[in-house]
């Protein structure tokens, strides 16, 4: 009959490893009838992982494991219950508090930003807890280090497809609220398009942002430093001669919203600088920071490009004509080789 381990100070030396640890339930395990293990939790695992490396299972006997296994999770759901529910708790309370004050910190940059669905996706009703920008990079490098076959994508694409069909409310709220989020990019993107349209091509699939010399960031900060004092991005907005009254000044006054709409204008119009594509320098020049303004939408609808085409005749008359004619009314800034 093997000896009896004595316990000294709240420690016991384990059988396996003789190492000594304090004897509780963290470092031995307890069995069913209340008996303490006298040996070491690591030592059981290590010498269990041992035994399954060098005694396979047979097939059968697997099967007949996870028929217990599953049984017993049914018998005791309420222990089990209450294990994972202990288990979440202290989970809990050693993770950091990401959520304050309105502000919530995004588990992969760190930052503190606005706990609104503006910087942070609901899915199934709950936060997700990285920020936009950052879940849309780890899903982007995921889709680059594991690129789908084209098994896959043929199956993938049936899927979307399929699912469309079934949620096509769901698909017109998502688009509907995506292009209200994101109306200056909608905006741009589309007038690139039908202007690529009318020279026969396309964007063929590839983001505008990816061939302008700016962020979308950096053009709103251009625009913004030419506001007027009534102008505001609650205010930009199609002409509407129903609405619009001159003498309307409401917005230097008081918060209220003037009936004023303005617009982004090209300096030089657009049909001054015609593309087939968005690697052409026109495109560069016609979208060029120095070419884009904020302009009163009531002028820009009356003017349209006649006061540029006016310009140009009269070059013309004078004896220059083509690209010549456009810088001369281009500002030294706005000239690009």
């Amino acid at each position: 009959m093997p000896r009896k381990r004595e316990v000294i100070d709240g420690e016991i030396q384990c059988s396996g490893c003789s190492e000594w640890k304090a004897f509780t339930t963290n470092n031995f395990y307890q069995r069913s009838n209340g008996v303490m293990e006298v040996k070491c939790k690591d030592c059981q695992v290590s010498e269990s992982r041992q035994y399954r490396e060098t005694h396979e299972k047979t097939e059968e006997q697997k099967q007949r494991q996870r028929a217990i296994t599953k049984q017993w999770y049914v018998d005791n759901r309420e222990i089990v219950s209450a294990k994972e529910k202990e288990k979440r708790a202290e989970a809990r309370s050693k993770k950091p508090t990401n959520v304050k004050d309105g502000m919530r910190r995004c588990t992969d940059c760190g930052e503190w930003k606005e706990n609104t669905e503006a910087n942070f996706s609901i899915t199934k009703g709950k936060t997700i807890s990285k920020c936009k920008p950052c879940n849309a990079q780890r899903s982007r490098e995921y889709k680059k280090n594991h690129p789908l076959t084209e098994e896959q994508r043929q199956q993938q694409s049936v899927v979307n497809k399929q699912w469309r069909k079934q949620n096509r409310s769901k698909v017109r709220a998502n688009m509907k609220q995506w292009k209200s989020n994101n109306r200056l990019r909608v905006l741009i993107s589309d007038t690139i398009r039908r202007a690529l349209l009318r020279e026969g091509s396309s964007k063929e699939g590839q983001s505008i942002f990816n061939h302008l010399p700016y962020t979308l960031e950096e053009l709103i900060a251009h625009l913004e430093t030419l506001f007027e004092p009534w102008m505001t991005w609650d205010n930009w907005g199609q002409y509407k001669p129903s609405t619009w009254n001159n003498n309307d000044q409401s917005t230097w006054n008081n918060n209220d919203q003037s009936t004023w709409t303005w617009q982004i204008d090209h300096i030089i119009p657009q049909v001054a600088f015609p593309y087939s594509s968005m690697t052409d320098a026109n495109f560069q020049k016609c979208w060029a920071l120095d070419n884009l303004r904020p302009l009163s939408a009531k002028q820009n609808v009356q003017d349209g490009d006649r006061g540029w085409r006016k310009s140009k005749a009269i070059k013309k008359e004078e004896g220059v004509e083509g690209h010549n004619a456009v810088l001369l009314m281009m500002t030294p800034t706005q000239r690009i080789d």
